[in-house]
């Protein structure tokens, strides 16, 4: 079984909660999409060295952005 189809689901959950508060703290709803949104950048900046969001106006890149760097940031305060 060295080469398994399945694969795990990968288990967000500290991440998730960290940044359902970060949206709460910054005043914005923690809705599934947004979320996900979230996860998915820190999954690229896991991969890669430097990234760009790029999208249309309104789209949430800014809101991503912060609420991303303030989940870590806090996160290592109260570590």
């Amino acid at each position: 079984m060295l080469f398994s189809n399945r694969e795990k689901p990968i288990d967000y959950g500290d991440l998730e909660d960290s940044i359902r508060k970060t949206c709460l703290k910054l005043g914005l709803e923690d809705v599934d999409g947004f979320v996900t949104k979230c996860i998915q950048l820190y999954e690229t900046t896991v991969v890669r060295h430097g990234l760009m969001l790029v999208g249309p106006t309104g789209s949430g890149k800014t809101r991503v952005r912060q609420s991303h760097c303030n989940c870590f940031f806090e996160g290592r305060a109260s570590a």
